[in-house]
């Protein structure tokens, strides 16, 4: 009752104050019913720590309410002088929830590779699709990829990724190594861009980096498999994804994973395991 009215003291809005009242009411059964503690003073260093791991594991709460949560936590200890130190103990975030991207499934595979092994797709498409099934590369390092950056004595792609700015070395499969000096010898239009991949209309500028030219060709190849997207979103966050379960399914480590998929915190690949 008293942290309740120095809530209202600070004129905060009612569903706040709402929030802040139910994971504190949480705080005071968890002390009462899992640390049978008496006061609120008999908290001590590591108690805060497992009653927010404890909202995770019972489901009391979802991540992003604890975390809407956790400035009223900080409130109510600041109440005690006794309690003042466990604030430290708050997490400055939470991770956030994620949902499990569907990935393309045995039969959508088969149907892919079939569009890729026939003439349904140009050129720049088909090496495009293949770059981003086999790779893993996000739209934005693709589009960015210049002529320069195939070393074709040693068959490796540079990438400077534009989200990290970590390098990556791609080897250069022959399927898609293939698929990309058939596009440059026969199809790529001539023009003085330094850029791989280009309009097929003048101007001859590079596709979108932003990722729209590079949806719209999945979206294409999808059309052409038989693919339907409605409870998947097509583009090259679900290439990424089918390229990290594709690795794990022929057994490769995490690790590799990681290195593959230029990852700058290697533990990021564990999402893959959903």
């Amino acid at each position: 009752e008293q942290y309740v009215i120095s809530l209202k003291s600070e004129q905060l809005q009612p569903n706040t104050i709402c929030t802040y009242q139910r994971i504190v009411a949480y705080l005071l059964l968890y002390c009462e019913e899992e640390k049978s503690y008496h006061l609120v003073t008999d908290l001590v260093s590591g108690d805060i720590r497992d009653f927010i791991l404890y909202l995770y594991n019972h489901g009391y709460f979802r991540p992003t309410s604890i975390t809407s949560g956790l400035s009223g936590l900080k409130r109510f200890l600041a109440l005690y002088p006794e309690t003042e130190h466990l604030i430290m103990e708050l997490p400055s975030r939470l991770p956030r929830e994620r949902n499990i991207l569907e990935i393309y499934d045995a039969a959508e595979r088969e149907a892919i590779n079939r569009v890729l092994s026939d003439d349904s797709l140009t050129k720049r498409d088909k090496a495009i699709c293949l770059l981003l099934l086999e790779t893993g590369l996000r739209a934005v390092d693709i589009c960015n990829i210049k002529l320069t950056d195939i070393d074709w004595s040693k068959d490796i792609i540079y990438v400077k990724q534009q989200k990290t700015g970590n390098p990556l070395y791609i080897p250069l499969r022959k399927s898609y190594g293939n698929a990309i000096a058939d596009y440059i010898l026969n199809s790529r239009p001539a023009c003085k861009s330094e850029y791989l991949f280009v309009r097929d209309l003048a101007p001859f500028t590079r596709l979108n980096g932003e990722g729209s030219s590079i949806r719209m060709i999945l979206l294409k190849m999808e059309t052409l498999a038989g693919i339907s997207n409605k409870s998947r979103s097509s583009g090259s966050r679900t290439t990424r994804h089918n390229a990290a379960s594709a690795m794990l399914r022929a057994g490769v480590p995490m690790a590799d994973i990681s290195a593959v998929l230029g990852h700058k915190d290697p533990n990021i690949v564990s999402v893959y395991l959903s």
